[in-house]
């Protein structure tokens, strides 16, 4: 069983003996799924974008590849969207951790 955060009980529930998501659980876990569809939104246009920029490219008869401008840049983006939605914890919930701990040492 995980260690459950000061003055929280576990949720009992019907799956053998495992404590169910509590509401602060589930919200965080609804977030993350949201920041993670997100990201596929975010990928999925940067792909379809960037492909017509090459097209486009391609068909005024090449010459300088500018479209490697907004692939770059628009790849910063997308790489920090990808480390805030997979690597960075809430900042919030980091907050809420810290202060948790502060008010267990105290008791």
């Amino acid at each position: 069983m995980t260690a459950m955060p000061a003055g929280q009980e576990p949720v009992p529930s019907d799956r053998g003996g495992e404590p169910a998501l509590g509401a602060s659980d589930r919200e965080l876990a609804r977030k993350r799924l949201e920041a993670r569809r997100g990201l596929t939104a975010h990928v999925v246009s940067y792909v379809v974008i960037n492909v017509f920029l090459v097209v486009i490219w391609a068909l005024v008869g090449g010459g300088f590849p500018w479209f490697i401008f907004p692939i770059m840049g628009w790849g910063i983006g997308l790489v920090a969207h990808g480390v805030v939605a997979f690597l960075l914890s809430n900042p919030e919930e980091i907050v809420l951790q810290r202060e948790q701990k502060r008010l267990a040492q105290g008791q």
